[in-house]
């Protein structure tokens, strides 16, 4: 109680105003990957899409409400599920790699070897995955024996053209690096919202420590 009535409420302020800039630039980066797609919607559906699915996200277990985005931009493009389902994925994966790549540098600077180590191979699992799911000829060896070997007959159809609408327009990996830096910013800017409110406490930890 005591902590509560001595808060800072100017800094706890100013950490709500965050909430602009971050919801901005996560709506951004995720309009340039549509974009990128060639699926026809504007920025602002895209932000109430994002505020809902952010909502469904803050609700579920493992934030897997955020994925009701697919159903949205759906509705507003009239493009495949599949195509829009790689968009989402695409999305939420340089989220992971971001929080993966601040939570690398974070271990370097102030934890144990063993950890760093830890954060890095997991790194490099999640990147080497996110470019297989990305590159068709790589992963399409795989789709092929799933395709003859274990799918029944009657789903082939289905699987072969599912496949080829989400390697449709599939963005180039060169051409994520301005979403993914626009995540790592967004990432870093939710890391300062909750370092103001540390402040506010009255918690006083060198900037960079935090983060």
């Amino acid at each position: 109680l005591k902590s509560l009535l001595e808060v800072k409420l100017s800094l706890l302020l100013l950490s709500l105003l965050l909430f602009i800039p971050i919801f901005l630039l996560q709506t951004y980066k995720w309009h340039l990957i549509v974009k990128l797609q060639n699926l026809r919607t504007n920025f602002l559906y895209l932000s109430k899409a994002n505020i809902l699915g952010n909502f469904y996200g803050l609700i579920t277990p493992a934030r897997i409400g955020y994925f009701i985005k697919i159903d949205y931009l759906k509705e507003q493009t009239k493009a495949p599920v599949e195509k829009c389902s790689a968009n989402v994925t695409i999305d939420r994966f340089l989220d992971v790699l971001s929080v993966f790549l601040i939570a690398v540098i974070g271990s370097l600077m102030i934890f144990n070897t063993n950890l760093s180590i830890l954060l890095i191979a997991s790194s490099i699992v999640i990147l080497l995955l996110f470019i297989f799911l990305m590159k068709p000829n790589l992963n399409k060896p795989i789709f092929k024996f799933i395709y003859y070997k274990l799918l029944p007959e009657k789903l082939k159809q289905k699987a072969n053209h599912s496949f080829h609408v989400v390697y449709d327009h599939v963005p180039k990996i060169r051409t994520l690096i301005i979403p993914f830096i626009l995540s790592l910013l967004t990432w870093v800017l939710i890391n300062t919202q909750v370092y103001l409110v540390a402040l506010s406490f009255s918690v006083h930890i060198p900037y960079t420590t935090f983060i």
